[in-house]
């Protein structure tokens, strides 16, 4: 049985790391699968099955740079004595973390790194800035660099042109999502309004919470509510949001929870304002549950265009002028995810068959 390894940061909630249980599930069914992680920690832990076999990779963040750089190299060194291209297949999941990308490097000469954002948008077009991060993380080292949307693939391809590029969106576990959003929570939306959620990281820099705010005060619908699920860094500036236009009936934050289904099932619509994204997961859970979907950003991967299925705004004035007028909305999307499933890992499982030189 070939073994395959997974590097990345946590299993904390959120939509990469979501996807990544996903992925590494469904390959332990035909692989030995190891999961490295910079910190075992998180909720999602629980998620993971049994025969995957989960290790801690932790690294020093002492304030002494020379401490620091010391430890970690010589840990480093350590892991190339004994693992050095070990894997029969190595992946960096988390794009961003140094670590994760030296230690996929050396596990495997049959390495990918995923993207799984649009960095040509998160660095504002800056081709230095985007350069710098890249070459940081040593994207000319993987033998492929795997994305989860065209976009973000292709505006990756405007910089670096000798790369070998994959587009693999992270896969979709309907079955479970239709289960869990069976699940009784101790909250109901008004029937009479409309209920838009949002469901994430509360992290205003990539989500764009001030957009999303300003333009549900201006639209000043008294039909609609907006819901918040999730927690970060923003919380405390969408209650202080909340208090200075007494919006407390309309705008209410529900915490953080491993289960948000029962929430996506019973509101009306989902949203979502970012800068930018790769592929959100929540997109790919909105299809499954035939939910409605306002969104600033719209991505395709080669099984599923966004613009089909969702109300795509451009800019404030057209998120304003439908919020002002929006109604409820029945939807019954016709998507075939087991095909698209299948579609997904196999695409990855033939990079892992790929033979080593």
């Amino acid at each position: 049985m070939k073994k395959v390894a997974f590097f990345s940061k946590n299993l904390e909630i959120g939509g990469m790391e979501k996807s990544l249980i996903i992925l590494i599930n469904e390959l332990s069914k035909i692989y030995k699968v190891y999961l490295y992680l910079e910190e075992k920690t998180g909720p999602l832990l629980n998620l993971v099955n049994d025969n995957i076999t989960i290790k801690e990779y932790k690294i020093s963040k002492n304030t002494n740079p020379f401490f620091r750089k010391s430890y970690n190299y010589l840990k480093r060194l350590f892991w190339k004595l004994f693992k050095k291209n070990y894997f029969d297949f190595s992946c960096c999941y988390a794009t961003y973390s140094l670590s994760c990308s030296r230690l996929a490097l050396i596990a495997s000469k049959n390495n990918s790194l995923y993207v799984h954002s649009d960095y040509y948008n998160f660095y504002e077009k800056d081709i230095e800035k985007i350069k710098c991060f890249f070459n940081s993380i040593n994207v000319s080292k993987f033998k492929n660099v795997i994305f989860v949307s065209n976009e973000s693939r292709d505006n990756f391809c405007k910089i670096y042109n000798n790369i070998n590029t994959k587009v693999i969106n992270n896969l979709i576990d309907y079955k479970n999502i239709i289960k869990l959003s069976k699940k009784i929570v101790n909250f109901k939306f008004s029937a009479s309004k409309i209920n838009i959620l949002y469901v994430g990281r509360l992290d205003n820099s990539s989500k764009n919470f001030d957009l999303l705010l300003d333009s549900f005060r201006i639209a000043n619908n008294p039909n609609l509510n907006l819901f918040f699920v999730g927690s970060g860094t923003y919380k405390n500036n969408i209650e202080k949001f909340i208090q200075k236009y007494n919006l407390n009936n309309q705008i209410k934050l529900l915490g953080e929870t491993i289960n948000p289904y029962p929430y996506i099932k019973n509101s009306d619509y989902l949203i979502l304002t970012s800068k930018y994204e790769g592929f959100p997961v929540i997109y790919n859970e909105a299809l499954v549950l035939n939910k409605s979907f306002i969104t600033t950003i719209p991505v395709t991967d080669n099984e599923i265009d966004v613009k089909d299925f969702f109300k795509i705004v451009k800019d404030k004035k057209e998120l304003i002028d439908l919020l002002k007028n929006l109604n409820k909305q029945n939807n019954d999307y016709k998507v075939d995810f087991e095909r698209i499933n299948n579609n997904r890992i196999n695409k990855l499982i033939e990079l892992i068959e790929e033979k080593q030189k």
